[in-house]
């Protein structure tokens, strides 16, 4: 009987990106992450913000709002999603909330990229 394609798959060192439902082994997180990267809203905010709690470079949702050409309510759902992934943190300052990249965050997911698909 020929090997399924899971065997061979698993011979050859191929790890699944979703698993069968109910045992993802972090195929949701790690999906979770592209979905929030897949669109270009959000990988505009993403190269606005700061990689560091830097207060003088950070932006807050109107600030963004301004910036992008958008309304504060949907730059502040692309960023519940970007938080969501753990993509983006903020830092409360009096009433504001302060945003900046999660850049630990987005190093290991660029890891466990090269990782799991073997490239660069």
């Amino acid at each position: 009987m020929k090997p399924s394609r899971r065997e061979r798959n698993s011979a050859a060192g191929v790890q699944p990106i979703v698993a069968r439902r109910g045992h993802q082994g972090g195929a949701d997180e790690f999906a979770m992450i592209f979905v929030a990267l897949g669109e270009s809203t959000r990988l505009a905010i993403m190269q606005l913000l700061p990689r560091q709690a830097v207060c003088k470079d950070m932006y807050n949702v109107v600030e963004l709002a301004q910036e992008l050409g958008l309304t504060q309510p949907t730059v502040s759902h692309h960023l519940k999603l970007l938080r969501e992934a753990r993509l983006v943190k903020c830092r409360r300052q009096c009433n504001s909330l302060y945003f900046y990249v999660n850049q630990p965050a987005v190093l290991r997911w660029m890891a466990e990229t090269k990782k799991r698909f073997g490239c660069c």
